[in-house]
């Protein structure tokens, strides 16, 4: 009933929880944090590209935060363990549960097309960069899903042809930005529904519909 399409209209759960809790003043410059997607497909950026992209980082002088996906720990943990003999105090692998340290740590996020991309813009209004590579995340139904709108709106993009001037992609995005704070500010409020009242609201809807 209509009580149960109002739980739907609770709101952003996580961008409530980030926005609580982070740090919004313990960023570190020139750091990158770097959150490949998961992907069914053998060919995808962790497993074919990654590696090269954080040996590229490093020798531009930048600091890489690497966040695998649950998903990599499973069926790519032979390219983990290569991760982890990297001798280099600018590079760390990040296997916390919660990604909230590292989204405060970083300057700008690098990824193909994770999720935490619109929780990083939306909670500290830094920039990231979103790496073309393969169909895996094409929406085959041709739907405006909320991900890619945000990626248009407030991302920077970069194809995998392009991975050599990576370095300066970043500069660019981290000295420009697309759009500013208040832009951001008004995106949230126009699409997202009780912000920072998500548990609240909830709580009396599940009441409503108990009842």
């Amino acid at each position: 009933g209509d009580n149960k399409k109002e739980l739907f209209k609770c709101g952003y759960f996580l961008l409530d929880y980030l926005n609580k809790f982070s740090k919004k003043n313990i960023m570190s410059k020139n750091t990158i944090l770097l959150a490949p997607s998961w992907s069914r497909l053998k060919d995808n950026l962790f497993d074919t590209h990654s590696f090269r992209i954080v040996n590229i980082l490093l020798e531009n002088k930048f600091n890489v935060i690497l966040r695998p996906h649950p998903e990599h720990y499973k069926r790519s943990l032979k390219l983990i363990n290569k991760f982890k003999k990297i001798n280099n105090p600018n590079f760390v692998i990040d296997e916390k549960s919660d990604n909230l340290e590292s989204m405060e740590k970083a300057e700008i996020l690098l990824t193909d097309n994770s999720g935490i991309a619109p929780e990083f813009i939306f909670t500290f209004h830094r920039p990231a960069l979103y790496i073309d590579y393969n169909e895996s995340h094409k929406n085959i139904y041709n739907l405006d899903i909320f991900e890619n709108t945000v990626r248009e709106k407030f991302g920077y993009t970069i194809k995998i042809e392009e991975i050599n001037d990576l370095p300066q992609k970043i500069k660019l995005a981290i000295g420009k930005e697309k759009k500013g704070v208040e832009d951001i500010k008004q995106f949230v409020e126009l699409n997202l529904f009780n912000l920072n009242r998500t548990a609240e609201i909830a709580s009396k809807q599940i009441l409503n519909y108990l009842n």
